[in-house]
């Protein structure tokens, strides 16, 4: 937990040092990590902060497209900074595998 976020600090991921709700995949498996180091593995699908239900509405209907996961996640996340002021539309999916930092 604390490797993760000194690595999200280094990397200059997060603009603040305000509270942060982070959604993390790890070998095939998705977890949600607060700044209290509280992990809490995903089973379906899950959104995070202001827009949770605009990203999630999002995702619901993505079920089935022909797009890959990151760009459902984009999507979702690109819907939810559209109707929420307080979501950014811009943002980081970070393939630790394949070593990508992929902008968005």
């Amino acid at each position: 937990v604390y490797k993760v976020k000194e690595i999200i600090k280094n990397q200059q991921l997060c603009y603040s040092d305000r509270q942060h709700e982070l959604i993390i995949a790890y070998k095939d498996k998705a977890y949600t990590l607060n700044d209290l180091g509280y992990l809490e593995e995903i089973f379906k699908m899950r959104a995070i902060g202001a827009g949770q239900e605009v990203a999630l509405g999002s995702l619901f209907t993505s079920v089935g497209a022909n797009m890959s996961s990151d760009d459902k996640v984009i999507k979702a996340i690109q819907c939810a900074g559209e109707v929420v002021s307080s979501v950014s539309k811009n943002g980081w999916i970070i393939n630790t595998k394949d070593k990508v930092f992929k902008q968005f």
